[in-house]
């Protein structure tokens, strides 16, 4: 059994941004393009590029478990997961040469990283401890099921509606193994993933 908790201070983290591009971008009159003009709306020519840039701070809160346990001879039972907190305290950045920044506000102060707050993973194996299949002897016959669930992503809404926001799934996975088949090294496995159907709904960045 293992629970670890973190803190992370964060600074200068990377992050891939839509910028206006102005180096072939005019002004009223042909004059250069500037911020307060591109935010009056009066730039001609101006693109939109996707940038990497290193936005100032965020922090970090998260925890960890693992816990297994033997409640019976060839039954383990494990729960694991994290839980993230993970919000930029200054998101503001400096645009390099040739670009601007975006109208309207580029701090977003509180603002989570694009992943999901809750991470579970259930898993129940049981050994039957069977050593024969059909007269052919086996080291062991095994049945695993596995549940993976996650909550929804976090994300930013202020520029989208509501209806575009992912949802929280789980995944039900099934799986039998047949080891040491016939005395040799050779192991024999089948399994399904995703057992119900579970529609997956993973965010575009």
């Amino acid at each position: 059994t293992s629970y670890p908790a973190d803190f992370t201070d964060y600074h200068d983290i990377q992050i891939l941004t839509t910028l206006p591009n102005i180096q072939l971008a005019t002004g009223p009159g042909g004059v250069p393009c500037t911020q307060s003009l591109f935010d009056a709306g009066s730039c001609i020519n101006t693109t939109n590029d996707n940038v990497t840039l290193n936005a100032k701070t965020a922090h970090i809160y998260g925890a960890e478990w693992d816990i297994s346990i033997i409640p019976l001879p060839g039954l383990t039972i494990n729960s694991s997961g994290s839980y993230l907190d993970a919000h930029y305290t200054d998101y503001s950045f400096t645009p390099p040469a040739g670009y601007l920044l975006p109208t309207g506000t580029t701090n977003l102060p509180g603002t989570p990283f694009p992943l999901p707050s809750w991470q579970t993973s259930q898993t129940v194996t049981y050994a039957t401890g069977v050593h024969d299949i059909a007269g052919v002897p086996v080291d062991d016959v095994s049945f695993t099921a596995h549940y993976y669930w996650q909550s929804r992503y976090n994300a930013d809404l202020r520029t989208f509606i509501p209806s575009q926001r992912t949802g929280s799934y789980g995944l039900l996975d099934l799986r039998a193994n047949v080891t040491g088949i016939a005395g040799s090294k050779f192991d024999f496995g089948v399994y399904m993933t995703n057992v119900v159907g579970t529609p997956v709904c993973m965010p575009e960045y």
